[in-house]
């Protein structure tokens, strides 16, 4: 009885990215989201709420409070949770390749978060994600090069580039690789330090992806789900906000008159029915 009470005081629709206050009468409009990272963080039940809220929303009220000021809560995202909240995040629209990509700087903004809680952290955390989307993370991230299958300058021959198992070169694939190496390198290290044989087995699967199939395969699984969530595509959203010439609407005015008549039409004939349908 006391969790049922507790979860009845936490209203997910009021946070959820279109506010329904603002449609009341004579009612200002109200974002919630920064109310909801307060309340959470004061709640015994912040692990089990975590996991209950719907995705979107947590996602909403994180970067509404400010995602360094929630990281009490962003320890408790993990699972199914996290990886519908990244469907959300760490997906971007590549104007370069016409399709959706991993995003540098959304994925390096979580790692920098979780390394803040602890470096094992991040990697368990990492760890949860699908194989798949792991794999593209890592390839985003670095040129992963196996020892002996290329000739490499000398300079990347330094032991800061190569991974613990020393079967890969790993060359991060940014402009200021100096300061994001103090983030990768210690993150990469505790890949391995939590689990060495996996650790190895992802970066082997990294470095031999065939990186444009496995982007649209998980880019399907990943639309599917937010699918399942009520949302709708790219494409149909695009479908939908097209500009229409005035024909068409022309056309649609027709089509539901005709429609408003048939309606009439098996009225008339049908009152009892209609009458129960009423009822």
């Amino acid at each position: 009885m006391l969790l049922h009470n507790q979860l009845e005081s936490y209203h997910f629709d009021d946070i959820s990215l279109s506010t329904q206050s603002s449609f009341r009468e004579n009612e200002p409009a109200i974002n919630h989201s920064s109310e909801m990272i307060p309340n959470l963080t004061e709640s015994n039940l912040l692990p089990f709420l975590v996991q209950m809220m719907p995705p979107h929303s947590l996602l909403c009220a994180i970067k509404q409070y400010g995602i360094q000021d929630s990281m009490e809560v962003l320890q408790w995202i993990r699972g199914p949770a996290l990886i519908q909240i990244f469907d959300f995040d760490i997906w971007e629209f590549s104007k370069e390749n016409g399709a959706f990509d991993i995003s540098l700087s959304r994925i390096l903004d979580w790692l920098y978060h979780w390394l803040q809680i602890d470096l094992n952290f991040a990697a368990d955390r990492f760890f949860e994600l699908e194989e798949e989307t792991i794999c593209l993370v890592l390839s985003k991230l670095f040129k992963i090069v196996p020892v002996g299958m290329s000739r490499l300058d000398e300079h990347l021959k330094d032991e800061e580039w190569l991974t613990l198992d020393n079967r890969f070169y790993i060359i991060p694939q940014i402009n200021d690789e100096n300061d994001v190496m103090e983030i990768l390198k210690p993150f990469v290290d505790s890949l391995y330090a939590v689990d060495f044989r996996f650790a190895g087995s992802c970066f082997s699967h990294a470095a031999m992806l065939i990186r444009d199939e496995v982007l649209q395969n998980s880019d399907r699984i990943r639309r599917s789900r937010l699918e399942e969530q009520g949302f709708v595509t790219l494409e149909e959203a695009q479908k939908t906000l097209k500009w229409k010439h005035v024909e068409y609407f022309k056309k649609y005015v027709l089509e539901q008159k005709e429609l408003e008549e048939k309606r009439k039409i098996w009225i008339q004939k049908n009152p009892t029915h209609h009458a129960f349908l009423q009822s």
